[in-house]
């Protein structure tokens, strides 16, 4: 029974031993992989808070451009103008301006689809056509080199009197037309009311007149020198320099990808 005894002693000792060993290393493995793992969720957060806050930085500055070069645009003698000059000549074309303006500078237009701005003067005599000649390129040039999708000129009444780049919105009214729910409409609306100085912004939703893209606007009132408020210019911003601006590879790694959320 001693020699059992002794040799069940000899036996199960380093056993134990070896399963303590093996505990302790186990558990400190797990506590070394729970604070590695730790540390590694830490450095992660971080990197995506950086990550994020460099995007909100650019998307600020960004918009902070668009507000400007809008604020100017909207303050120039020459925009008012123009916007003056379109609202006489629109009035002289009588009541069926939508159905006039579309067939000459859209129907009839000798540009293809996507390249109607292209047209500067149409070859008639009217009124219009005059002010469009004479306005068309400097606006045309602007919306090149800021990197807008269009720009338009929108009277108090809600006609758009005037658009760069002439799609089925132009020469139609915002306030009982078929965009009358648009988002252009709504940045139109909330303009009409605006201070001189405050610049409207509406979020991107889809566009019914650029085949249902998304599209945000900006918009700011139009006065006089004297004060009075003759109508609205508004901005049509694409989605692409966003998108740009969000998914730009540094710091995403090979599969990354940010994604601008509105609160809806």
């Amino acid at each position: 029974m001693r020699l059992l005894s002794r040799f069940s002693i000899a036996i199960v000792l380093p056993v134990v031993m070896i399963l303590l060993v093996t505990l302790s290393v186990g558990i400190s493995t797990f506590t070394s992989y729970q604070e590695e793992r730790k540390t590694l969720q830490t450095q992660v957060t971080n990197t995506l808070r950086a990550l994020r806050d460099e995007r909100i930085g650019r998307l600020e500055n960004e918009f902070s451009r668009m507000e400007s070069e809008l604020l100017v645009t909207a303050s120039r003698g020459a925009t008012a103008r123009a916007m003056t000059g379109f609202v006489r000549s629109w009035a002289v074309l009588g009541e069926d301006q939508q159905q006039q303006l579309q067939k000459i500078y859209i129907k009839d237009n000798p540009h293809p689809v996507g390249s109607k701005q292209k047209l500067i003067w149409s070859g008639d005599s009217s009124t219009y056509s005059t002010v469009h000649a004479q306005a068309h390129s400097e606006f045309l040039a602007m919306l090149e080199a800021y990197g807008y999708y269009d720009i338009f000129l929108i009277d108090v009444d809600g006609n758009i009197v005037y658009s760069v780049f002439k799609e089925t919105d132009f020469a139609t009214n915002l306030l009982s037309g078929e965009y009358k729910d648009s988002g252009l409409a709504r940045a139109y609306r909330r303009a009409l009311k605006a201070d001189a100085g405050q610049v409207v912004f509406e979020d991107f939703t889809p566009y019914a007149p650029s085949a249902g893209a998304p599209a945000a606007f900006l918009s700011h009132p139009i006065f006089n020198r004297q004060g009075k408020r003759l109508g609205v210019i508004a901005f049509q911003i694409q989605h692409g320099p966003i998108t740009k601006i969000t998914n730009a590879p540094t710091g995403m790694g090979e599969t990354g990808e940010v994604y601008l959320l509105g609160e809806d």
